[in-house]
């Protein structure tokens, strides 16, 4: 949109005016940066008109350039909230599930098991680089530190069938 403002502008002034190319070029260029510089040559009626209406075009559609950024920003944080949101409350409502403690090689083994038998669980992975693995499967998950015992809570331990500790440390394990 912004080069067919350009090009509407460029022709206005190159055939509204007869102007030059490069005068055309230029006296657009002011007017949609709006830099307050004096006009290339003086402007007839017509000419100040064509003006006006290039400025609320180009005004208009910076407006509309910065609400479609502001609304792109805002639903991609709103929707990973959201998305966010409703796993937890799905969690939430878990009964009889199995939590699996990391989503490496043997975690989503399990995983794929648990799928296929068509059990429910949740993964808990500390991981931020596994989430979009995570959602690309289309797992339940918490990107949390399957030891500490609050996130345990979280994902339901008290009301779990069972847990498989599938992290690489010992330590961790225990």
């Amino acid at each position: 949109m912004l080069v067919a403002v350009f090009v509407f502008g460029v022709l206005g002034y190159w055939l509204l005016e007869d102007w030059s190319l490069l005068d055309a070029v230029y006296m657009t260029v002011i007017t949609l940066t709006t830099v307050g510089f004096k006009e290339v040559r003086p402007l007839d009626t017509n000419g100040r008109i064509f003006t006006i209406v290039l400025l609320v075009m180009g005004v208009g559609l910076a407006l509309i350039s910065v609400a479609l950024i502001a609304q792109l920003v805002a639903e991609t944080q709103l929707g990973v909230r959201s998305r966010r949101k409703r796993m937890e409350r799905d969690i939430d409502r878990l009964q009889d599930h199995t939590i699996i403690c990391a989503y490496g090689r043997v975690g989503r083994a399990v995983a794929r098991e648990l799928q296929a038998n068509g059990r429910t669980f949740v993964v808990i992975d500390p991981n931020e680089d596994l989430r979009e693995r995570m959602q690309t499967d289309g797992v339940p998950f918490l990107v949390e530190d399957p030891s500490n015992e609050s996130v345990l809570k979280r994902a339901g331990v008290d009301r779990a069938r069972s847990l498989v500790c599938a992290v690489d440390s010992d330590s961790t394990t225990v």
